[in-house]
Order: structure tokens, then C-alpha cells, then sequence
């Protein structure tokens, strides 16, 4: 039998040296960039003691909820979220939505007080940045114009990290021919 704790977590370079990720794998996971350091990770940042957190305390606070009191607002937003995504071509699964929601329901809690924009909004933010969009990657003119719409999509709905990543992915595209994508 496998445990419930059992998670398995993995890391990818993404530059010059690598394949494209596949859509299977992009359906999948979730990809979460890391900024640049400003200063070397050293061993003497985890040398601290720290408490050990149960399997149970962490479900608790981090685990998906069964009910939403933003249910009415969250719903309609990714409906036209994933909307604007099939018009790029982009399919998303039952099973992405599925993690979306699960997703979007944990880190409401988490989120809460700690973000300008509702907790719920910041959520739907996150899990947009990092489940959906990384699976962005077209060209042309046409395929700039719904990404213009996806982008109307994001700031009329207060989507500040999704918005701020895919207008360096246009400006990206922009100086690359007319090539947007994610990676």
C-alpha cells in the first residue's frame, strides 16, 4: 500500500540545454518559478532547530476544503479563464481543473489577510500562474490577440501575478517574432 504522505517532488533546469516539457507532464504538475537569488545559499540557513510539523497538522491547514464561501466568484472566473485558455487552443482537463479547484480552496485559507486582492482571488492567481499558463505557446498576430484578452481577463479580475507574467511573456514574444510561450 502507498502511505497518504507519500509525495514525490522533482526539479527541472529550463534553458538551452533541455527538452520542451510535454502537454502530458504540463497536465500534470505544477510548475513554480523561483526568482534569482540575490545572495549564495549557504549551509548555515538551515542550521536552525526546527519543529517537527505532523502529516495531519499540515493537511489540516494546507489540505483542499470541501466547501468554498466564495464558491459563486471563483467558478465563473475560471470558467472564462479556462474559456480564454481553449481559444489559444489549450484544453484544460478535468483533471487540471480538478487540481485547480483543490488548489484554489487550500490557499484561500493560507492567503487569507495576507494579499491586497481577496484570499480567494490570490488563489485562482497562483494556480493560474502555475498550472495553466506555463502551457502557453503559440505565434502570430491572432494568437497575440487572445492573448491580449486573456490579459483584459487577468487585470479586470485582479490576477496581479498571472498579469505581470504574461505581459513579460508578450514583451518575450514581442522580441522573438511573434513567439509567445511560457518556458
Amino acid at each position: 500500500a502507498v502511505p497518504e504522505t507519500l509525495r514525490f517532488l522533482a526539479t527541472i533546469n529550463n534553458d538551452f540545454t533541455t527538452e520542451n516539457l510535454s502537454p502530458r507532464l504540463l497536465d500534470r504538475a505544477s510548475i513554480v518559478t523561483l526568482p534569482e537569488q540575490d545572495a549564495p545559499f549557504t549551509p548555515e540557513l538551515l542550521k536552525h532547530d526546527r519543529e517537527t510539523v505532523s502529516w495531519k497538522a499540515l493537511t489540516d491547514y494546507f489540505g483542499a476544503r470541501s466547501e468554498s464561501a466564495h464558491a459563486g466568484d471563483i467558478e465563473p472566473l475560471l470558467e472564462e479563464i479556462y474559456e480564454a485558455f481553449k481559444s489559444l487552443g489549450i484544453a484544460v482537463s478535468m483533471r487540471t481543473r480538478l487540481a485547480v479547484g483543490e488548489y484554489v480552496s487550500a490557499a484561500s485559507v493560507v492567503f487569507e489577510n495576507k494579499t491586497e486582492q481577496p484570499a480567494y482571488a490570490a488563489a485562482v492567481d497562483f494556480a493560474v500562474a502555475q498550472r495553466l499558463m506555463p502551457r502557453i505557446d503559440g505565434n502570430g498576430d491572432q494568437y497575440r490577440s487572445l492573448l491580449d484578452d486573456l490579459q483584459s481577463i487577468f487585470e479586470g479580475n485582479g490576477l496581479v501575478h498571472s498579469s505581470k507574467l504574461l505581459r513579460s511573456l508578450i514583451n518575450r514574444g514581442e522580441s522573438s517574432m511573434g513567439w509567445y510561450r511560457f518556458f
